[in-house]
C-alpha cells in the first residue's frame, strides 16, 4: 500500500518527531511504501505577523494543495 504521511516539524526536537519516524519504519518494515509531506514553522517565531498567517493558511492554503496534489499525482 501507498501511504503519504503528513507532518509538521516544530520549533523543537521532540517525541512527535520521534514517534513519526518510528511510525513510518514500521509501516515500510510491514511492506508499505511511504512518501513523506513535511513542512515546517521554524520561521514563526514570536512575530504576531507571522502568526496570524500561519492560522489562517491552516485553515485552507492553497499553495499547500498544489504541492499536495503534484506529490499525490507522482506517487
Amino acid at each position: 500500500m501507498k501511504i503519504l504521511y503528513i507532518h509538521n516539524d516544530y520549533h523543537q526536537l521532540s517525541g512527535e518527531e520521534h514517534a513519526s519516524g518510528e511510525i513510518v519504519a514500521m509501516l515500510e518494515s510491514h511492506g508499505h511504501e511511504v512518501c513523506w509531506f513535511k513542512r515546517s514553522t521554524v520561521g514563526i517565531d514570536n512575530n504576531i505577523g507571522q502568526k496570524i498567517k500561519a492560522f489562517f493558511a491552516g485553515i485552507y492554503n492553497p499553495f499547500i494543495k498544489k504541492e499536495m496534489n503534484n506529490v499525490s499525482s507522482t506517487n
